[in-house]
């Protein structure tokens, strides 16, 4: 196999493009939406609350994984583990991009506290903001939960960074 076409973990430097991506966006869509309405928009709980449901069933998704994969030793099925790797490498970059984004809106928001409507932007965006950090680190985790353990009967050298060279190609 191709040593370049590896899946590796998913980088600080990935994640912080995608926390730029979501920082950018989110101006965007608040200058956007205050120049069409004349005020910025306003946060349901509902977003919060999805965040933060989607981040509990990833990270479900990662312990069951973890338990499986690293506690009981048991293969899984090279297809799925792909499956999850990807889920967890998306939910790592989306979960940033979401909590850099709402942070974002967040700090256009802090202007005018006085008023009742900046409040509860504040508190909305704040709570959205850790439910996309929570999706990012359950994506992490899940990504982690993914790696093959080491065998200990196995002869494969350690890479540079302590990781085993064994990935789900090698399965």
């Amino acid at each position: 196999m191709d040593p370049s076409r590896r899946l590796g973990f998913t980088r600080v430097r990935d994640l912080l493009i995608a926390a730029g991506a979501g920082v950018l966006a989110a101006l965007v869509l608040v200058v956007g939406v205050q120049l069409a309405t004349g005020q910025p928009p306003v946060l349901p709980w509902t977003g919060p609350a999805v965040l933060i449901f989607v981040a509990a069933v990833i990270a479900g998704l990662a312990w069951s994984t973890w338990r499986k994969v690293q506690s009981r030793r048991e293969r899984i099925e090279p297809e799925r583990g792909l499956m999850m790797v990807a889920l967890g490498k998306a939910s790592a970059l989306g979960g940033a991009a979401i909590a850099a984004g709402y942070l974002a809106f967040v700090g256009v928001s802090v202007g005018n506290l006085a008023a009742i409507g900046p409040q509860q932007r504040l508190v909305r965006g704040l709570v959205a903001a850790v439910g996309g950090i929570l999706i990012a680190a359950a994506g992490l985790w899940l990504e982690r939960a993914c790696k093959v353990p080491e065998d200990p009967d196995s002869d494969l050298p350690e890479q540079e960074d302590g990781d085993s060279q064994k990935t789900w190609g090698d399965l």
